[in-house]
């Protein structure tokens, strides 16, 4: 289907997210922190990002910057407990950041599966609208 990077720093919820996505007939690349993700995506060719917001060393935020700059096209999921402040201010601020969809933890794995669909669509669009140009 697609390849994805995904970056969370808990690595419990990164190995159930994986799997679910593995599962989805996914190409998944894991990275546990934004250093990690950085390192991966200069590896390139991935079609979305899923990232934690709130990490340590470097965060999701830095990551979204990064990787939107490197790449307009790339499609974005960020998530988020949102540790003290809550998750909303943070989503909010990926969006800023150019996050294509957010999700505030905890969240199903239905929930991620019907943002992804959605992003993947707009991701076929922009494909569509480029081949035509």
């Amino acid at each position: 289907m697609s390849r994805i990077l995904l970056v969370e720093d808990n690595a419990e919820l990164l190995q159930v997210l994986n799997l679910y996505l593995l599962g989805q007939s996914h190409e998944v690349v894991c990275a546990s922190d934004g250093n990690l993700a950085a390192h991966y995506y200069r590896k390139g060719g991935f079609d979305i990002l899923i990232t934690d917001v709130m990490m340590p060393n470097k965060d999701g935020l830095e990551v979204i910057l990064e990787i939107r700059e490197a790449n307009p096209s790339i499609q974005i999921i960020a998530m988020s407990g949102g540790g003290q402040g809550g998750s909303t201010l943070y989503l909010k601020l990926a969006d800023s950041f150019g996050a294509h969809a957010t999700l505030a933890k905890p969240f199903s794995l239905q929930e991620l599966n019907a943002v992804i669909q959605r992003v993947l669509v707009g991701l076929n669009c922009e494909k569509g609208s480029s081949i035509a140009s």
